[in-house]
């Protein structure tokens, strides 16, 4: 059971050897995928129900501290390490007052594609500790769908079923269809 909560709508992640998830409290967590023992919990500001997103990482690599991204209700996009909940970074995203996070945010060749009232392109830095705005466009904006990126073009569905085609170096819509 979540404390102070009577649902959990967000899709959980896994990796590392734990299954992350979101709840009603804005409590994210971490469950150890073997015990179901909670490894690590981090309190956001609002509920968090969209779908996490976890960092990839070499396996080779000496030390290890990949990246859990999620946001909030209220807007804010956060960046915790996968291995202990430490938060490494929280932005609000959008100021518009009905700006909220239901989609997942894709990461793909260091830009996380956040969906909030639009889509954010936001380059991030080498130790994951910071990040620069690319882009921002309003014409990509997605619905609850979480937006897609295949070799140099981002793809966003929206509520009303308008399939939208952009660039992923400018956030330039390249085309719309509407689905049927």
């Amino acid at each position: 059971a979540y404390p102070d909560a009577t649902r959990a709508r967000s899709q959980p992640a896994f990796g590392a050897g734990a299954i992350f998830v979101g709840s009603q409290s804005g409590l994210v967590y971490a469950f150890d995928m073997e015990t179901g023992c909670t490894r690590w919990q981090f309190q956001a500001s609002s509920e968090v129900r969209n779908g996490l997103t976890l960092e990839p990482w070499d396996t080779d690599a000496e030390s290890i501290d990949p990246l859990l991204f999620f946001g909030d209700l209220t807007g804010n996009q956060y960046a915790v390490s996968a291995l202990t909940g430490e938060l490494r970074w929280k932005q609000r995203i959008d100021d518009h007052s009905a700006a909220t996070m239901t989609a997942a945010a894709e990461l793909s060749d260091g830009v996380l594609y956040v969906p909030s009232h639009g889509l954010t392109a936001l380059e991030l830095a080498a130790d994951g500790r910071s990040f620069k705005q690319k882009w921002r466009s309003s014409r990509l904006r997605p619905g609850t769908a979480s937006p897609l990126v295949h070799r140099d073009r981002i793809y966003s569905l929206n509520s009303a079923g308008v399939l939208t085609c952009g660039d992923v170096d400018s956030g330039k819509r390249l085309w719309q269809l509407r689905l049927d």
